[in-house]
Formats: structure tokens, C-alpha cells, sequence
């Protein structure tokens, strides 16, 4: 069972759903809080009413901004059990402990190679297709994160 079916079972049998009153034509967003349609609305208008204060970074919900601000404090509260490495989220963690079980669930389906986090098998089929996101201009050195384009080593990087 998901942590999520486990929290909603944790409220009762079968929490019902909280209406969601939305200005545009769009469904309404199932939920069982009305924060998180407020944050879901957010998502939609691009209003990010949560300004973290030691960056000028802003986010849409109080929970996006509590964990951007472990980057901050340096705090890493998830540990590794093997190797003892820390993470600041949960997710990264479980992510991390594919590493130690050899588990690569993320397969190419062109040549079979398998990877353990999904970006990596996404900048590795960018070797099959030949066509990458992000070039770096006069050195022919591709990138495929976006991420990655703001590392500082002076390259001129040319956007699509």
C-alpha cells in the first residue's frame, strides 16, 4: 500500500472529496482539503504566494516551500541505513536506494539498457534520436539537463 492510500485511510473509511469552486471552466480538482485546491488553483494562475526568504525564489504551497528551505539550512533529515548518506527528501532517498539494490526499473526500450532514475534514461535516449535539448555553442559539448546550464565553466550556451 502507497503512504498516500495509507494516510487517506488514516481519516476514515472514505473521505469525501472536497467540492472545489474554480473561476475557469476547468473539472474540478478532487481533494480532501480545501488548502489543497487553493494550491492546485495556484498551479493554474502561476501565483506562487510562499517567497522563500533567503533566496528570491517563491513557491505555491507552504509544504514546497518548507522543503526548499533544507537547501538553506543544510539540514539532510533522510538517511541511507547502508551507506549513511543524507538527503533532504524522502523521494531522493528512495530514489538513492536503488543504487544499493541493484534495482534499474527504468528501461531504454531501443537497446535494452536500464537505469535507476528516470532522468537518465531520458538523457540517455537522447543518444538514440541524436536531438539534445541543449547544446553549448563553438564546443559541440552537449547537455541534456537544463540544470547543468547554469554550472559556471564560461561556455556560451545557445537555447533552442
Amino acid at each position: 500500500m502507497t503512504k498516500f492510500l495509507y494516510h487517506r485511510r488514516s481519516h476514515g473509511p472514505d473521505p469525501k472529496p472536497v467540492p472545489s469552486v474554480t473561476p475557469d471552466p476547468a473539472p474540478a480538482f478532487p481533494c480532501t482539503k480545501k488548502s489543497h485546491v487553493r494550491n492546485h488553483l495556484f498551479t493554474h494562475t502561476g501565483e506562487r504566494p510562499f517567497p522563500c526568504r533567503e533566496c528570491p525564489k517563491s513557491f505555491n504551497s507552504q509544504a514546497n516551500l518548507l522543503r526548499h528551505r533544507l537547501i538553506h539550512t543544510g539540514e539532510r533529515p533522510y538517511e541511507c541505513d547502508v551507506c549513511h548518506k543524507r538527503f533532504t527528501q524522502s523521494s531522493t532517498l528512495r530514489q538513492h536506494h536503488f543504487i544499493h539494490s541493484r534495482r534499474y526499473p527504468y528501461k531504454c526500450p531501443e537497446c535494452g539498457i536500464r537505469f535507476h532514475r528516470p532522468y537518465r534514461l531520458l538523457l540517455h535516449r537522447y543518444h538514440h534520436t541524436g536531438e539534445y535539448p541543449y547544446k553549448s555553442g563553438g564546443l559541440s559539448l552537449i547537455i541534456g539537463m537544463k540544470k547543468i546550464l547554469g554550472h559556471p565553466c564560461g561556455h556560451q550556451w545557445n537555447l533552442p
